[in-house]
């Protein structure tokens, strides 16, 4: 376990109550804050968390939602996520999920401390266990994921996808520069901090199987992510480019980015079977910019996409450069978009 995740942990013990189950209903956190005078230059704090009904299910765990009914945050609400494991495999196996590698990431990325990321990733308040359980607190952020937004009111316009495409090329450069891969960026795990008629504000969730880019590329990391988003040489469809997954797999975020603005604008797969995807592969089907026409995508919008769904990861555009593309810049892009500064990588996958 690192040094971030083990910081990341929280002091948590679990009252009694009648109704516990397989995790608690009330989790207690013990901490300390600076006091404001010598007398009280450490002061122990506590706060109560009560759970309150499900949210989410998700490929690894649930996701709940929490009150806090003592101390000084009472009423305030937060996420919790759960994530069940055999009372045989310790923290860190990797015979079903990284759970270590997960913390790691909340921690480095949307940990509340990690104040550089916190506009682009869902902000975690820390971590903690119940006999089988790993539970992650997180921000609430009620208004839910782009999946569920689409399903109720259709597409994008231009302008929004837009707005929100410059703020997902922020949160994967973070994380590309940082020596991490998402692998699994779809519109199911974007989270809503803010919608019309304020203007959008969308975070990156669920880093559940993301991992460092120094991972050798192979069958088993080919696999992981969501059918639909998958890059062709995750399929096998390309050979890799490179013995070394950093570039493989940092190039597979960038087609799901695609993928991504691609249902955001037209609410429609760009390849709705694997079929098709295969077609466009091997060069026997154009790329599909009948659905962007229709929706009436300027020029410059198609071409960011299918800059994006090029299926040789070599030639497919990264996050750096599509940040610098004219559809990004554009003035329809409103929300300003603040370059990572280079110092914050100087540690680049140590």
């Amino acid at each position: 376990m690192s040094d971030l995740v083990r910081d990341s942990r929280l002091k948590t013990f679990f009252p009694p109550d009648p109704r516990q189950g397989e995790v608690p209903i009330l989790t207690a956190r013990v901490f300390e804050e600076s006091g404001q005078n010598p007398h009280e230059r450490l002061v122990q704090r506590k706060e109560v968390w009560k759970r309150e009904r499900f949210i989410a299910r998700g490929a690894y765990g649930s996701v709940w939602l929490e009150k806090c009914v003592k101390g000084a945050r009472a009423q305030e609400t937060r996420a919790v996520k759960q994530i069940m494991r055999s009372p045989q495999r310790a923290l860190g196996s990797k015979k079903v999920l990284d759970y270590d590698t997960e913390l790691e990431n909340f921690a480095k990325f949307s940990h509340r401390n990690a104040c550089a990321y916190n506009r682009c990733f869902v902000q975690s308040f820390g971590w903690y266990e119940w006999e089988n359980a790993l539970l992650i607190a997180m921000e609430y952020l009620p208004l839910g994921d782009m999946q569920d937004y689409l399903l109720e009111s259709s597409r994008l316009s231009e302008p929004e996808g837009q707005q929100v495409t410059s703020q997902l090329l922020e949160g994967l450069l973070f994380m590309h520069r940082n020596g991490f891969m998402h692998r699994d960026l779809k519109p199911k795990n974007i989270l809503i901090r803010s919608k019309p008629p304020q203007p959008w504000w969308v975070k990156i969730g669920d880093f559940g199987i993301s991992r460092r880019a120094d991972t050798e590329f192979s069958a088993t990391t080919a696999i992981q992510g969501t059918m639909g988003f998958l890059a062709p040489e995750l399929h096998g469809l390309v050979q890799p480019s490179s013995g070394r997954g950093r570039h493989i797999l940092g190039a597979s975020d960038m087609w799901a980015l695609g993928e991504t603005v691609f249902r955001l604008l037209t609410s429609a797969a760009s390849f709705p079977t694997l079929r098709e995807l295969i077609s466009y592969a091997r060069e026997e089907t154009p790329f599909p910019a009948k659905p962007l026409l229709e929706c009436g995508i300027s020029e410059a919008g198609i071409s960011f996409v299918r800059e994006l769904l090029v299926v040789d990861p070599r030639k497919r555009a990264t996050a750096d450069s599509r940040l610098e593309h004219e559809w990004i810049l554009s003035q329809g892009a409103s929300m300003e978009v603040s370059r990572p500064p280079s110092l914050l990588f100087s540690g680049l996958a140590t």
